[in-house]
């Protein structure tokens, strides 16, 4: 229940906050955790703020123990199955992040299983770029800021097994 209420699916901005705590969640076909930025400030922390990006890798996967996106959805709705005001706010949110009940045939063409994840902490070590890495301020002719960055072999807490309430 908690999730849903900390989604922040309409603001777009960061995906999960719960007062202090953000979780950015990226996810890739790489085998690696290397994942696009988009924007100066994406991972910008600001203070008493923790900030984590949770990275999951996947694979395209045809096999049974694969997963695509109206299983998940159906799972999710399955475990709210006791508060039917929780369902309506998770359907809000997912079509507020574009999703269209319409579409589920060609979701159902898209099967994944999860390599791995991790939850990596962006602090001053974290290799980012925001605004305050500048030395002077950007331009304001520039409109946007895309980059690739790679964690691999940054330290992480495993996705599977790290208990989400010791992140948040």
């Amino acid at each position: 229940d908690k999730a849903v209420e900390y989604w922040q699916a309409e603001r777009g901005e960061e995906d999960f906050i719960n007062e202090n705590q953000i979780i950015e969640v990226k996810s890739t076909l790489k085998e690696t955790h290397e994942h696009i930025i988009n924007g100066i400030d994406q991972l910008l922390v600001y203070p008493n703020r923790n900030k984590y990006i949770l990275s999951l890798l996947f694979v395209k996967s045809p096999l049974e123990n694969s997963f695509n996106l109206p299983t998940i959805i159906k799972n999710c709705e399955n475990a709210f199955f006791h508060s039917p005001e929780i369902i309506d706010t998770f359907y809000k949110k997912l079509k507020a992040r574009g999703y269209d009940l319409r579409d589920v045939s060609s979701y159902l063409e898209f099967n994944f299983a999860l390599l791995t994840g991790g939850y990596f902490k962006i602090d001053e070590a974290f290799p980012k770029l925001t605004t305050f890495e500048l030395n002077s301020p950007l331009s304001a002719r520039i409109s946007k800021v895309r980059y690739t960055i790679d964690m691999q072999g940054l330290n992480n807490l495993d996705f599977l097994t790290t208990p989400i309430d010791k992140i948040f």
